[in-house]
């Protein structure tokens, strides 16, 4: 299933950076949250390094920071936007802050193993799941093999 949407327009302002500036940039927002604790102040000057390269926003500023740091950083999804934003979806810096502390507080209240990233990628599989139009909680039968444990094959005679 492809994730996001096409954006093709796009593609001609992403392609005019050169591999120097893309290097310089997101290794200048990298430097702002490098160290354990970071704030909103750092938060908001990664991104906009990275949103300096030409078609770059937040959005996708996100995403290449959500890979490097993704107990601090979710990335900006549209379903994500959609399930935790409860304004029109925009992708201003201001929107991302907001979900970004969400996935971060719903990170903390589920406890160890959960980052923000790993959040925005539930909130997006749930929202895939619900726009197939199945009644996701209709189901009683719990699935075999549910331990994660594979049945061993039976060899033939």
């Amino acid at each position: 299933m492809p994730k996001g949407k096409a954006r093709p327009a796009l593609r001609k302002y992403l392609s005019s950076s050169t591999d120097a500036e893309v290097k310089q940039k997101t290794t200048e927002g990298f430097g702002f949250v490098e160290k354990e604790i970071i704030n909103e102040n750092d938060v908001k000057a990664a991104l906009s390094a990275i949103s300096e390269l030409s078609g770059v926003g937040p959005a996708t500023a996100s995403a290449v920071l959500s890979l490097y740091r993704p107990e601090k950083f979710v990335f900006m999804d549209d379903e994500v936007v959609e399930c935790l934003y409860d304004r029109k979806r925009d992708y201003k810096l201001s929107t991302y802050l907001e979900i970004n502390e969400k996935c971060a507080k719903l990170a903390r209240e589920l406890g160890e193993g959960w980052h923000p990233r790993r959040v925005g990628k539930v909130l997006w599989t749930a929202s895939r799941l619900l726009a197939t139009g199945r009644d996701l909680t209709a189901s009683s039968e719990t699935p075999k093999h549910s331990t994660g444990e594979r049945k061993p094959k039976r060899r033939k005679k």
